[in-house]
């Protein structure tokens, strides 16, 4: 987005170009014109200003992505590391009432537009060895041509345990202007014992909506899979 996808403004011949040939950020932009008006709004000699208004929104967005911190600590940690020689070591994270903090900021492409997520991830309580050893809050703030888009939600490592499982969860709500309001919840045990440990089981339900990593459609959601980090 930042350094490959010309500006349809400043260079439509171009970006018409990139949009042919199947640029990622080109052909999202044209996806989106056409789900609101039809067709592409991307030609040799120019492009409409819904594509151009898109494509501020999304270079904005990408660059509050590199901003991102998660990013500059993790990469400053290694860093050190490299030319100290020293043993791998936590996140310098700060910390606020008694846990380490992670903010976390992406851009995300929907399907009605750009959106910007921020999800903080706190840590269990510094010195306590029992309990959930992470929980999140993450909400999301977009725009596109059909309108404003937004969701909230939570998870959690873990809320109870049974027997050799170790059971957690997220939950998200959300306004989109395809599918209106809706939400979806789901539940994940992970084995912590036996010859099966680290199988997990995701079971949850969802209304019609863009939450990711599941599909568009309503219903239920179950995964199988392995966790390495158990």
């Amino acid at each position: 987005m930042l350094s490959h996808t010309p500006d349809p403004s400043r260079d439509p011949g171009r970006f018409y170009q990139e949009w042919g040939g199947g640029g990622d950020v080109a052909r999202y932009l044209g996806y989106l014109n056409a789900k609101y008006y039809g067709e592409s709004g991307i030609t040799p000699l120019g492009s409409s200003p819904p594509v151009q208004t898109e494509y501020r929104r999304l270079r904005r967005q990408a660059w509050m992505s590199a901003a991102e911190p998660g990013i500059w600590l993790a990469s400053w940690t290694l860093v050190q590391q490299v030319a100290t020689g020293d043993a791998r070591t936590s996140l310098p994270l700060p910390r606020m009432a008694g846990r380490r903090v992670l903010p976390i900021l992406t851009a995300d492409w929907t399907p009605d537009g750009g959106g910007v997520s921020l999800e903080t991830v706190f840590s269990r309580k510094i010195g306590q060895t029992s309990g959930p050893r992470w929980f999140s809050i993450i909400v999301r703030n977009g725009n596109g041509p059909g309108g404003r888009l937004w969701s909230a939600g939570g998870a959690t490592e873990m809320f109870a345990e049974w027997n050799d499982f170790r059971i957690g969860g997220e939950a998200d709500v959300w306004n989109q202007p395809s599918h209106g309001t809706g939400g979806g919840a789901s539940v994940r045990a992970v084995a912590t014992q036996g010859h099966v440990r680290g199988l997990l089981f995701d079971l949850g339900m969802k209304t019609k909506g863009h939450w990711p990593g599941r599909p568009a459609a309503s219903g239920l959601i179950l995964r199988v899979g392995y966790r390495f980090d158990h």
